[in-house]
């Protein structure tokens, strides 16, 4: 009799463990996209501004509390660095290195506004915008 309580007792532990360590949040990503404010602009105008853009996409994923993925891609190729990042009061704050100790331009020590939507850089109002949020975006 005391096996068998035994066993009850750790298969539902055991699945009490299960249930409480299993997470339903995913990941959140964020894709970098070239905005242009430019309602009275000409045809000519508006290619002058996005050239000024640099074209590589750009795409930031928070993993989880801690880690975030910021991916650049290049042709064909793609760059992939962790980075440690924090979460205070709606600012989402970079670290100043990546995860092997490199400095990436643009991106590490950098501080973004942060929304479920979107995340702004504060110093280039750079704006990526998650996905969830481009596929409700009305098509022009």
């Amino acid at each position: 009799m005391k096996n068998k309580l035994f066993v009850i007792l750790s298969l539902v532990m055991v699945m009490a463990g299960m249930i409480a360590c299993h997470s339903t949040n995913k990941f959140q990503r964020y894709e970098w996209l070239p905005l242009v404010d430019c309602d009275s602009c000409s045809f000519l105008e508006l290619m002058d501004k996005l050239s000024e853009f640099d074209s590589q996409p750009r795409y930031i994923r928070l993993e989880n509390d801690s880690i975030m993925w910021y991916t650049k891609r290049y042709g064909g190729l793609y760059s992939n660095t962790a980075i440690k990042y924090t979460i205070t009061n709606n600012e989402l704050i970079i670290d100043s290195v990546n995860e092997n100790g490199v400095e990436i331009p643009n991106v590490t020590g950098m501080h973004f506004l942060y929304s479920r939507d979107s995340l702004v850089n504060k110093q280039t109002n750079e704006k990526y915008y998650n996905q969830k949020y481009l596929k409700r975006m009305p098509k022009r």
